[in-house]
C-alpha cells in the first residue's frame, strides 16, 4: 500500500471508504486500486469465479491471435466484440452463454488455458465459460487493453451502456472501460477510468455476498454493484478527481 508523498494518509482514508459502503452488503471482498496518486491492494486476491470480469483476457487473446503471422483461423473480430459486450454486462441477458460462445471462438477451454499458461497467467476458463480468474490479471489486462493501441478495438465492449456497478455514480462524459461478473454469491466489477490530465486509474473490486441471491438473474439495483459505484464516487475527491463524480 503506497501513496504519493502530497497525499500521505490517503490509502487508508480511500479503504475506510470501502470497508464502510461493503461491509453491510458483502461477507468479504478485495479491492485493487491503481493512480497517480495511491496503490492499494486488501483483502483475498487469489483466484476465484471470475463470470463476465474474466471477459477482458479472452479479448486479449482474440486480438492477439488476429495480429499473429498467418492467422487464417483467427475468430471474427465482430463477433468477439459482440459477445465481449454481452458478457461484460452481467444484465445484458445470458452473459455465461456469451462468455462460453468466447471459449469455443477461441479454439475452446483447452486452447485458450494453453495461451494463458504460456503467459505466466492462472487464470483459467471452463467450455461453459465458466472461470477462475486472478483479480491482478484482469487489472493487468484491463490496463494493457487501454494503454496499447493494439487492442483499441476491443474498447466499445467494454464501455457501459447503462451507468451501473462502478460507473453508477460517473459524469456523463466519463470514460470508464470495464468488465462486470456475478454468480450467486459474488460480485465483481473492473476497469480502467480516464483521468482529465491523460492519467488513469484501474481498479478491480470482488465481493462475496453474505446470502446468494434471490434471484435467478443479476438486476442493476443489486446493492453490491450499487455500494461499488458509491464507494468509487467517495473515492475520487481523496484522489483529486471529484469533478469526474456526480452527487449520490
Amino acid at each position: 500500500m503506497t501513496t504519493h508523498p502530497d497525499r500521505v494518509g490517503t490509502p487508508q482514508r480511500v479503504l475506510d471508504v470501502w470497508r464502510a459502503e461493503l461491509t453491510p452488503v458483502a461477507r468479504e471482498w478485495s479491492l485493487l486500486l491503481s493512480s497517480p496518486e495511491v496503490e492499494l491492494n486488501h483483502g483475498d486476491l487469489r483466484p476465484g469465479p471470475g463470470a463476465g470480469a474474466a471477459t477482458p483476457l479472452l479479448l486479449a487473446q482474440a486480438v492477439d491471435l488476429g495480429a499473429a503471422a498467418g492467422a487464417d483461423d483467427a475468430p471474427d473480430l465482430a463477433t468477439v466484440l459482440d459477445a465481449s459486450a454481452r458478457a461484460a454486462r452481467p444484465t445484458s441477458g445470458s452473459p455465461d452463454q456469451a462468455l462460453a460462445t468466447l471459449v469455443a471462438l477461441l479454439g475452446g477451454a483447452e486452447a485458450v488455458n494453453d495461451r494463458l499458461r504460456r503467459g505466466g497467467h492462472r487464470t483459467r476458463f471452463r467450455t461453459d465459460g465458466g472461470s477462475s480468474l486472478v483479480p491482478a490479471e484482469q487489472a493487468e489486462t484491463m490496463a494493457a487493453l487501454t494503454g496499447n493501441p493494439v487492442y483499441e478495438v476491443t474498447l466499445p465492449a467494454l464501455l457501459a451502456d447503462a451507468p451501473a456497478g462502478l460507473a453508477a455514480y460517473l459524469v456523463a462524459d466519463a470514460v470508464l472501460w470495464h468488465a462486470q461478473g456475478w454468480t450467486p454469491t459474488t460480485r465483481q466489477d473492473g476497469g480502467v477510468l480516464a483521468l482529465p490530465d491523460g492519467e488513469d486509474l484501474t481498479v478491480h473490486v470482488r465481493a462475496v455476498v453474505a446470502g446468494p441471491s434471490s434471484s435467478a438473474e443479476p438486476v442493476l439495483d443489486d446493492p453490491v454493484y450499487a455500494a461499488f459505484g458509491r464507494a468509487l464516487g467517495r473515492t475520487l475527491p481523496l484522489l483529486g478527481h471529484g469533478d469526474l463524480r456526480v452527487e449520490a
